[in-house]
């Protein structure tokens, strides 16, 4: 429900006359503890209104347990014989009461309820303040938050002339105070600058003359050069003090006011006149869920206050009225969903290095270019992979890679070179590290006694490859290139790709106007060297293992929902289509269809049906939703408590008498 908040103020003529004064009759009210009421709509202890405008037949026919058919029409139970007979109508009587189960849809709810002021406390010189006060109570039975509701305000006669012609005064003194330019001394400031500066006077009276921003400088520079004063001590001097003096008072004045209007965070949804006199409001809360709410709580205090301003009466504040919310979210299946995973033995992983060598060597120089800080980078590499909890590393690959420059014979040369340096210089390393690691090896102690020391980590092999020039990766890196050209990059492709033997594309290469960018900037980063590590998981004989494991985004989803924030339960639960969790989630948020469309396709469940029950009925489908809900009763009688909490099903069990016996069949 969209509503605007606005002030509602109610002019009360109150036919009743007394005798005593204000004083009297406040301390009469405080004498005798009068108070106003908090109530439930009367309405809404019928049906609903967001499902008032559901039609509802005097008869459907449905299915029982052994598939025949059965006539349920409306009905009430007999007083004397305890049987329930068939009616065409049925009459709903209303019961005030202090509790009420509200529906939560599309995340809010609604909370409604009735303010009734006692013709006692209502008279035509007098404004009553109410202030609704709403209190968030948690499934722990904490407060989550509260806050004042907009406030209901009812003015009488008296006191809203006599509110108008205070504002009347308080309007006319504001514009007293804003018109502050006739207590300037304009005249005496004029008759200063004619006798004092008689070249800039005369322009006062010169139509043809465009007064300019220069014109105000040229005033200023005179006033200060001759006169040592600036234009605004010049203007002070002429002020007229005394009245400058006065109106500070009154604008001191002005900032009292008795009987101010409140502007906002006034509202009134409708003001009823009750034939005792008494004066009904009718207010609607809608609130937004939030995860843990259970209840909420409305109290409503108001405040007596006289023509003057001056408070004479504090109305008791009132009981609470209790609102427990139910929600679809509520309807949610606790329930894992696993993800097949497949473990292979054997892995891999790759690191690449940019390992510098001089011009056509191929020993690895620690003291080269940037080398020493790369190396360190391997070694820790290395000594990481080692010490890895879930693999062993069987043999590392060492791959070296060259640029174009040179012929393709000569780079093969030295690509497999460098490649068998690095794998021969790691490979000392490799040893060292191992042998340090199995001499401080571990042991541990079983239930027996028997001491275990771990097992022995074994050599590693180093494998020695290599590839003459990297042409794969120079092509990635000039696609990627930002500096060169769009054209640049399609005359390589065009004319420099097309060629297939490498010494010949180098030699085309080195021909085009961009090859000293590529060779300063580029071919650096072809000369890497590629570590490739081979693994196999510990203790592990298979190549193969199909594992389960929990699927923690499913569960992440599902906490969503429970906690009723929709927005993220929906974006996970989505990933899962025929879920009957991602259902509830859109009966939750009122998308029917949705739902509907995943609840048919699944087992019928007992909660699949009474969901179905819950679609059906809002769709305005009784005859489907009826017998949904009696099979969910049958699978599982917990559903006949279950109905009454939802707005939807507790009107169908009003209106067929579904619940009215241990079993439910009613066979007319």
């Amino acid at each position: 429900m969209k509503r605007i908040a606005f002030i509602f103020t109610l002019t009360l003529v109150l036919l009743l006359s007394f005798a005593c004064s204000t004083s009297n009759r406040a301390s009469k009210l405080a004498k005798n503890g009068d108070e106003i009421d908090l109530r439930l709509p009367s309405e809404e202890n019928i049906k609903p209104s967001e499902i008032d405008t559901m039609k509802r037949p005097e008869t459907i026919i449905v299915k029982d347990e052994e598939g025949n058919d059965m006539v349920l029409m409306n009905a009430i139970m007999d007083d004397e014989t305890g049987e329930m007979v068939a009616t065409e109508v049925l009459e709903a009587a209303t019961i005030s009461v202090r509790f009420k189960r509200v529906a939560e849809r599309r995340g809010k709810i609604d909370l409604g309820f009735e303010v009734v002021v006692p013709a006692t406390l209502l008279d035509n010189q007098w404004q009553m303040q109410l202030v609704p006060e709403l209190y968030l109570i948690s499934d722990q039975g904490t407060v989550l938050d509260f806050k004042e509701l907009e406030k209901i305000t009812i003015t009488g006669e008296v006191f809203r002339v006599r509110q108008l012609r205070s504002y009347e005064l308080y309007e006319k003194l504001l514009k007293s105070v804003s018109d502050s330019s006739r207590f300037k001394g304009g005249h005496a400031l004029e008759v200063f600058m004619e006798r004092n500066m008689p070249e800039i006077y005369r322009l006062k009276y010169d139509t043809n003359y465009v007064y300019t921003a220069a014109d105000s400088t040229k005033i200023i520079e005179e006033l200060e050069n001759w006169y040592r004063l600036t234009g605004q001590e010049a203007i002070d001097h002429y002020s007229n003090h005394a009245a400058l003096r006065k109106l500070k008072r009154k604008q001191a004045k002005a900032g009292v006011m008795r009987d101010p209007r409140n502007l906002d965070g006034v509202r009134v949804d409708s003001v009823v006149r009750a034939e005792d006199g008494n004066f009904i409001c009718d207010y609607v809360e809608t609130i937004a869920t939030r995860p843990k709410l259970k209840k909420a709580l409305i109290y409503v205090a108001g405040t007596l206050y006289d023509h003057n301003g001056k408070k004479i009466y504090s109305v008791p504040r009132t009981d609470s009225l209790e609102y427990n919310i139910s929600s679809a979210a509520q309807l949610y299946k606790q329930q894992d969903r696993y993800l097949h995973k497949i473990i292979y033995r054997r892995a891999e992983a790759n690191n690449s290095f940019n390992i510098d060598f001089k011009v056509g060597k191929y020993d690895v120089d620690p003291r080269f270019s940037q080398n020493a800080e790369v190396i360190k980078s391997i070694r820790s590499t290395l000594f990481s992979v080692l010490q890895n909890k879930d693999f062993d590393l069987d043999s590392v690959v060492v791959t070296a890679n060259c640029s174009p420059e040179g012929s393709k014979m000569a780079n093969d040369m030295l690509s497999r070179k460098r490649s068998q340096s690095v794998s021969n210089y790691f490979d000392s390393y490799m040893n060292h590290v191992v042998d340090s690691l199995n001499a401080n090896r571990g042991f541990s102690v079983d239930e027996f006694g028997n001491i275990h020391k771990d097992r022995a980590i074994l050599k590693i092999r180093f494998r020695s490859r290599s590839l003459a020039e990297n042409w794969p990766y120079l092509n990635e890196l000039m696609a990627k290139d930002s500096t060169l050209s769009d054209e640049d990059k399609k005359l390589y492709e065009d004319e420099v790709l097309s060629v297939s033997d490498w010494d010949a594309r180098e030699r085309t290469l080195r021909a085009k106007h961009f090859y000293p960018y590529v060779k300063d900037n580029l071919y650096p980063k072809l000369r890497t060297v590629n570590f490739n590590f081979h693994l196999h998981r510990k203790g592990m004989v298979k190549d193969t293992v199909v594992t389960t494991e929990l699927d923690t985004m499913y569960k992440k989803g599902l906490e969503y929902l429970k906690d009723r924030d929709y927005d993220n339960a929906i974006q996970i639960l989505r990933g899962y289509p025929d879920d009957y969790n991602l259902a509830v989630c859109y009966v939750a948020l009122d998308r029917n269809l949705s739902a509907l469309g995943i609840l048919e396709n699944l087992p019928k469940t007992p909660e699949v049906n009474y969901l179905l029950a819950l679609v059906y009925s809002r769709q305005g489908d009784n005859k489907e939703a009826v017998q949904c809900y009696l099979d969910a009763c049958r699978q599982n009688p917990t559903y006949k408590n279950r109905g009454n909490m939802d707005p939807e099903i507790s009107v169908l069990i009003k209106t067929y008498g579904l619940n009215a016996q241990e079993e439910i069949p009613f066979d007319f």
